[in-house]
């Protein structure tokens, strides 16, 4: 496994690899990828999340049944591991440790991949970068999308599932956080931090930039449809009372309407299977008949058929269904 150099030969080896990330697309234009399955049936599908101590110590992966079923932890450690990428074939796991137990953005946080089947764990990164985070697979399970900070700038890139070939797909001013990837396996949807934040859709190769999110809403987290045709965010928004009002907005990309879903006290992780929405988060006694804290839940498209797939009163952070 190589490091990535952090130094002066840095921008060199960035296209060196550029020129092998460019090989892959074609690879995957002329066929040879894997296929992605498209939406599962519920109950075939699977949720990925972390949980714990809200982004500090002791922090596991879990994965479940997307109706809430054969609920497993999947890590046991006094690490800090977070995210959860769920590879299509649902036989790999691709999630950040932290050596140090922390979040504190030290060097110590690296990718890892643990294997379904057998157990096994294995390191992909080395980096020692000042903080890595927020891993997300391509569809034909090739490539991992994630978020590095170098030299204080905060930006996203992507490596081959051995941690190698590594390239920086954008270099801005702005941060960028939580990406995935559209299941043509060819455009992106990430978090900008510019102001407010905003969800923004870009090729892979970085042309083709847009903004989806309402300018009134901050933007921070989405998901997109297994079809590519629609995209959910979570949404605050700041009103004069300073009330940040919360919650799920869905557009829709073929006429980039946008609607509320949901309201929502509190919203962490999104992702979406079929035409449901699972988020994970808090949900006021309007709609159960008591406050409902750090759980996670579906709903339709067309904001019907709330479900409760949690019930254990623990923070989580839903990253993924497949």
């Amino acid at each position: 496994m190589k490091s990535l150099d952090l130094g002066g030969k840095y921008e060199k080896k960035i296209l060196i690899t550029a020129l092998i990330f460019i090989c892959s697309l074609q690879a995957a234009d002329s066929g040879t990828a894997a296929p992605c399955p498209g939406n599962r049936s519920p109950g075939q599908a699977k949720l990925v999340y972390s949980s714990g101590n809200m982004g500090y110590a002791d922090d596991d992966i879990f994965i479940m049944n997307d109706d809430g079923s054969d609920l497993k932890q999947l890590t046991n450690t006094t690490y800090l591991e977070e995210g959860g990428s769920l590879s299509s074939d649902q036989k790999m796991v691709f999630y950040t440790k932290d050596l140090d137990g922390n979040s504190v953005p030290d060097g110590d946080k690296e990718i890892y991949r643990l294997d379904l089947q057998s157990g096994l764990e294995k390191k992909v990164t080395d980096l020692k970068a000042s903080a890595i985070h927020w891993p997300s697979l391509s569809p034909d399970n090739s490539l991992i999308l994630f978020v590095m900070v170098v030299k204080e700038i905060q930006d996203l890139y992507i490596c081959d599932l051995s941690g190698e070939n590594i390239h920086r797909i954008t270099n801005n001013q702005e941060r960028e956080d939580c990406p995935s990837f559209f299941p043509d396996g060819k455009r992106i949807l990430f978090i900008e931090y510019s102001d407010p934040k905003t969800l923004v859709m870009m090729n892979l190769d970085g042309s083709d930039k847009t903004v989806l999110s309402c300018l009134e809403d901050e933007a921070d987290n989405a998901a997109v449809s297994q079809d590519g045709t629609k995209v959910a965010y979570i949404f605050r928004r700041k009103t004069e009372e300073d009330f940040r009002s919360r919650g799920i907005k869905l557009i829709d990309l073929s006429d980039r309407r946008v609607k509320q879903v949901i309201h929502c006290d509190d919203t962490w992780g999104i992702a979406i299977n079929g035409d449901r929405i699972f988020f994970s988060g808090s949900l006021s006694s309007s709609y159960f008949p008591d406050e409902v804290r750090d759980e996670i839940f579906s709903i339709k498209f067309d904001g019907t058929e709330l479900k409760r797939l949690t019930n254990n009163k623990t923070w989580k952070f839903l990253r993924d269904v497949k």
